[in-house]
Formats: C-alpha cells, structure tokens, sequence
C-alpha cells in the first residue's frame, strides 16, 4: 500500500513538472481569460490583457506570431525595441522604429508604413491568413521576408476578375509598395487582403 502511495505521487509530480514546462510563463494577473480569448476573432496578448486584433490594436505598434502551440497566437507589444527583448531577437540592441531588425528570423513582417514603419504584424507559421482578421486590410506598405521560404500577398478582386497575387522570394525586402506595379494598373501599396506564408 506504502509503495504504491509513493508511485501515484510521484506520477502527480511528473504530471505538474510537465504541465509546467509546456506551458508559457504568465503572471497572476496576465494569464488569458478562456471567455475572452473565445469572444475574440484574433485574441492577441497585449499589456497583460486579451485584445481582439481584428477590432483594434489599442495602442500596440509590434504584433508578433507566437510559436505553434502557445497559449495565445500573437502577442503584441508598445513599441518593437520591447518586441524585439522579448521575443529574444538577436538585433535586439540595434532595433529602430524603421529598421529591417525589427523583423526576427523566420518571420514574414508587413508594416503600414513605407520603410518598415510600424505598426507591424509578423508570422512566422506555415498557413494562410486574412488580414482583415489582423485589422491590417489594405495597410502594407513595406515589407521584409526574413524566411527561407517564398511568401505571397493576395488581393481580393470580386465578380468574375481573379484575386490578384504577387511572391516574395526569401530574405527579400521591399521598401515601399508603391514602387511596386500592381497587375491592373497602380502599385501593390495598401493592397493587400490576405499573406500566404511557406
């Protein structure tokens, strides 16, 4: 009876070392609320509280993809020198407001403004995803893909005209898409409604 005791207890203690490490690291007061990440259509981290990314940013200039598997998809920070500590990127000491280091490896960063002037959303997940969800429709202006994979911005076109779409090779960067000609005529600048990333 002792020994079996001794091994249900020692299995609880394995249990709680595992749920300990494969969870991330929140503070009392910044663990996500389960209603408020299921009320969201893009839960993101930001400041200790659950915004919706799709409504507004509340403020935040760096909302960067987590890792597959995290708790919650995105987080976002204040500025992307704070982005940039806490994501552990290697520029970190470099990084400026419009600066291509404020793109961490293995990431797909569009930025509204030209110059990689932020705000900025990055992804740095295999998948397709729809700006509108992000609240970045129609805002790119630059962009830098600091993967060694090929990712593809997609406009929607309605009726009967196929979406439009344009590929980014790996480590390319483009300092504005307003240089950047657009199928129809225009430029590719504030075009963009959904990112492919490979």
């Amino acid at each position: 009876m002792y020994r079996t005791a001794q091994n249900i207890a020692a299995m609880c203690l394995g249990a709680v070392i595992v749920l300990a490490t494969a969870t991330p690291a929140f503070s009392d007061d910044s663990v996500p609320n389960p209603s408020e990440l299921a009320a969201a259509t893009t839960p993101a981290l930001y400041q200790g509280e659950v915004i919706d990314l799709a409504e507004d940013w509340e403020g935040a200039q760096a909302c960067i993809q987590q890792e597959a598997g995290a708790l919650i998809e995105f987080v976002c920070y204040e500025d992307v020198a704070t982005a940039a500590a806490a994501e552990s990127w290697e520029e970190a000491g470099e990084i400026g407001a419009s600066s291509l280091s404020s793109c961490g490896a293995g990431h797909m960063c569009l930025y509204q403004f030209k110059g990689y002037g932020t705000p900025l959303v990055s992804f740095n997940q295999p998948g397709t995803y729809n700006l509108a969800d992000k609240f970045f429709r129609d805002r790119a202006s630059s962009l830098y893909n600091n993967r060694s994979t090929k990712s593809t911005l997609v406009d929607f076109r309605s009726g009967i005209i196929r979406d439009r779409s344009i590929t980014f090779d790996p480590r390319q960067t483009i300092y504005d898409l307003a240089h950047v000609a657009y199928p129809d005529g225009g430029t590719w600048d504030n075009k963009a409604d959904r990112v492919i990333v490979r």
